[in-house]
Formats: structure tokens, C-alpha cells, sequence
């Protein structure tokens, strides 16, 4: 797995490709579902830069039932973020939106921070593609400030709200300049 890890790290995904499915072989001698969570969540984030996504998915469900047969639920959101963004590339924005969203509400309720933020900016960067934006970087900045200020007072419906009312500001300018 490390060896995987460290090639993929390395920009060498073809490399790190042979080693986690080498060590997917061995699977069965690992008695720890965490570790198979993370060798499954790897595989799927390769399978998904060589546009593989059926692989990508059935690799991210595996990691998925490992992360939850283990109990390790923030892995399990990171994991349904993987298959978001998955779905994103696919084009399939409300499939993506539905995930990021279960994400950012088990981050909000949990105060898991990095989960909030990037289900987040996950979510904003759907909007994005959803309504054809093309400068949504300092919508992110802006959001995430809230999602980090306002944490433990707003819910994730409001957050949805707020990212609403600035998209519909974005739009309302850019139609006045052009």
C-alpha cells in the first residue's frame, strides 16, 4: 500500500496503479477493514484519473463498507465526497449535489472541519458547472469563511441559502456588465 502511495504521490499513477492492485491481491490476509478501506479508496481515485468510473465506483463502495465496518465515519464522508466528484465529472450535477450535501450536514452535525470545507467547496464548485460560472474561487473563499465562522450557529440549510443568494448576486452583476 505505502509503495502505492508514495508512486502516486510521485506523479507516477501508472506505477501506483500495478502496486495497489498487487497489494488488492493480498487483500484477504489483511484482518484490519480500515486498511482495505484505504487501499479501495486509492484504487477508486485511480481508476477515476483514467476516466475508469465503473472501477472508480465499485472500488469507492468497497472502501465505503470497509470505512463503516470499521467505524471509521469521516473516511466513509471523504469517500461519498470521491464518488461526488465522480459523479461531477460525469456530468450528473444532482447526483453530486445529493452526496456533498450528506456530507457537509454529517461535518456540520460532527464538527469535522476539513470535511465541511471541502463538501463545500465541492458543492460551490457544482454550482459552478451547474449555472455555467467561471470565477467561482472567491465564491469558495467567501463560503468557506462562513462555513468556518459560523459553524456552530447556522445550519446547513442556511449555508445553502447564503450560497444561493451569492450565485444569484454573481449572475445579477454579470448581466449588468455585459
Amino acid at each position: 500500500y505505502y509503495l502505492g502511495r508514495i508512486q502516486y504521490n510521485a506523479g507516477n499513477y501508472t506505477e501506483s496503479i500495478i502496486t495497489y492492485s498487487k497489494a488488492e491481491e493480498l487483500i484477504d490476509a489483511v484482518e484490519d477493514d480500515f486498511n482495505k478501506g484505504l487501499l479501495y479508496a486509492q484504487l477508486g481515485i485511480l481508476h477515476r484519473k483514467y476516466y475508469d468510473y465503473q472501477n472508480s465506483l465499485n472500488c469507492y463502495n468497497k472502501a465505503q463498507e470497509y470505512y463503516y465496518n470499521s467505524n471509521h465515519i469521516p473516511h466513509l464522508y471523504f469517500t461519498k465526497l470521491n464518488i461526488g466528484q465522480l459523479y461531477h465529472e460525469r456530468k450528473d450535477y444532482k447526483l453530486a449535489e445529493s452526496l456533498y450535501i450528506e456530507a457537509l450536514r454529517w461535518a456540520h452535525e460532527n464538527d469535522y472541519y476539513i470535511l465541511g470545507q471541502e463538501a463545500f467547496k465541492q458543492l460551490l464548485l457544482n454550482f459552478a458547472n451547474l449555472f455555467k460560472v467561471k470565477t467561482i474561487l472567491s465564491l469558495a473563499v467567501i463560503l468557506t469563511v462562513c462555513i468556518l465562522t459560523f459553524k456552530n450557529v447556522v445550519s446547513v440549510e442556511a449555508f445553502m441559502a447564503i450560497a444561493s443568494a451569492i450565485i444569484t448576486y454573481y449572475f445579477t452583476k454579470k448581466e449588468k456588465e455585459e
